[in-house]
């Protein structure tokens, strides 16, 4: 059975989505970076490797179901403002969340559709994302705790530096 043009087309979609999220999190790193706090910045390097597999798994499942015929879109730009270790957490937070809605999107198509194949690859994403959320959102309190303490910052910085 070939994917419909609805379905393919949600997926190609979700591929520039997480390159758009793995942009956003080389963008954090680099403001880690450029904060000499660089355990959060490979953390964030780490994330956007993630994401990067993540398309690469979409894309390769598209090939099989499409004989390689796929077009790819281009990556939305995102421009972050990053004032403080909240305001990451909350971004991170919000990333997740809306590839969550996105991945729901598509599976509640490939029901619809009776695409069992499609629903049936989209549950290792739906898996994934109840992961990320649960991370992201551990996150954020952990930034909340700390609420911008430098030795508090600095002493997770660390500890991501000996993950």
């Amino acid at each position: 059975m070939k994917i419909s043009t609805v379905l393919n087309d949600l997926i190609v979609q979700q591929v520039s989505n997480e390159n758009r999220s793995s942009n956003a999190y080389l963008q954090i790193a680099a403001w880690f970076e450029n904060q000499n706090l660089s355990g959060f910045g490979s953390y964030f390097k780490k994330q956007a490797d993630e994401e990067i597999g993540h398309k690469n798994r979409l894309l390769d499942y598209l090939f099989k179901r499409t004989g390689s015929k796929v077009k790819l879109l281009d990556v939305p730009e995102i421009s972050l403002t990053i004032n403080s270790l909240i305001d990451v957490g909350n971004l991170y937070v919000q990333l997740e969340e809306q590839t969550t809605q996105d991945i729901s999107r598509i599976i509640e198509t490939a029901l619809e559709e009776k695409d069992y194949m499609t629903f049936q690859e989209m549950q290792w994403f739906i898996n994934e994302q109840v992961e990320e959320e649960n991370t992201a959102n551990e996150f954020l309190n952990k930034a909340k705790l700390i609420n911008n303490d430098g030795s508090g910052i600095i002493l997770w910085n660390n500890q991501l530096e000996d993950d």
